[in-house]
C-alpha cells in the first residue's frame, strides 16, 4: 500500500515544478482581458449585449468592453476605463451601466480584481431550476466549496439595491449563480475570474445532463478539497488558461 508520506513527497514535487515552469502568466492585463472576454465568446458566455466581464486597472478604476460591443469583440487597445461612478474615463465610450455591481463586489472585497457576470445557456437552464451548482465531478473541483447562490432575482442589475444584494450573496465566494439569471465569478486576476466562469458553465451542463439521467452522486469532501486545491494553484490556472487562450489565438 503506498504511504501518505509518499503521496505527499510526490505533491511537493508537482508543486515545484509547476512552481518553475508555469509562475509566469505570458500575458499583460489589457491583452489577457482581451482574450479571455473572446474566450468566453468561444465558449458561448456571450449572448448578445447580456452581462458584463470588467477588471481593476491597477490605478484605481476598471476596464471593460465598451457598451454596443460582444466578448467577441473584445481589443486590447480599446477597452473602455470607467470610474466608481460609472463615469468613461479619458474620453472613453460608454460602459454597460449594468457594472454598477461590480464596483460593489469590489468595494466590498478588496481581494477581488476581475469579475465576470454572463448568461451562457447551461449556467441560465441551471439558473432556471430550484438547484445551485452542484460540483460533484472532478471537472468541476476547482469550484468545490466556493459557489454561493443567489436565491432572488431582483431584475436588470443597474442600480444600488442590487449591488448591495449580489454582494452580499456572493460574500466570500469565488462564485455564484444568480437565480432566474445567471453566473458570476471573480478572481485575483483576470484568468482567474475566467478560468471560473468557464468551467461553470461546464458543471453546469453536466450536472443538467446528469440530472436526466437520475440523482447526483455526491463526492467524497477529502478527495473533493485536495482536487480544489490542486486546480486553483495559481501556476494551474496560468497554465490552464494560457493554452485556453492559445486556442482563441489559432
Amino acid at each position: 500500500m503506498v504511504s501518505h508520506s509518499a503521496d505527499a513527497e510526490i505533491s511537493r514535487r508537482v508543486e515545484a515544478d509547476l512552481s518553475v515552469g508555469f509562475a509566469h502568466f505570458p500575458y499583460g492585463l489589457e491583452d489577457s482581458f482581451a482574450l479571455g472576454c473572446r474566450l468566453l465568446a468561444r465558449e458561448g458566455h456571450s449572448r448578445a449585449l447580456l452581462g458584463q466581464v470588467t477588471a481593476r486597472d491597477g490605478r484605481g478604476n476598471y476596464i471593460t468592453v465598451p457598451f454596443g460591443h460582444g466578448l467577441d469583440e473584445a481589443d486590447a487597445r480599446s477597452l473602455a476605463h470607467f470610474d466608481d461612478e460609472i463615469k468613461p474615463l479619458g474620453g472613453a465610450p460608454m460602459v454597460n451601466p449594468g457594472v454598477r455591481f461590480h464596483v460593489w463586489i469590489y468595494r466590498s472585497r478588496p481581494d477581488v480584481q476581475a469579475i465576470v457576470h454572463t448568461h451562457p445557456p447551461a449556467a441560465v437552464a441551471l439558473a432556471m431550476t430550484h438547484e445551485s451548482l452542484r460540483v460533484v465531478s472532478m471537472d468541476a473541483a476547482m469550484l468545490y466549496d466556493s459557489v454561493g447562490y443567489l436565491d432572488h432575482w431582483p431584475g436588470t442589475p443597474e442600480g444600488d439595491s442590487e449591488g448591495e444584494l449580489i454582494s452580499q450573496a456572493l460574500g466570500d465566494h469565488d462564485a455564484l449563480l444568480l437565480c432566474n439569471h445567471g453566473l458570476l465569478t471573480v478572481g485575483a486576476t483576470v484568468q482567474e475570474a475566467v478560468y471560473r466562469a468557464v468551467f461553470f458553465e461546464w458543471a453546469a451542463a453536466a450536472q443538467l445532463q446528469a440530472r436526466a439521467m437520475g440523482e447526483l452522486k455526491p463526492v467524497d469532501v477529502l478527495a473533493a478539497r485536495s482536487a480544489h486545491h490542486a486546480m486553483t494553484r495559481k501556476t494551474y490556472v496560468n497554465a490552464t488558461v494560457a493554452y485556453l487562450y492559445r486556442k482563441v489565438q489559432r
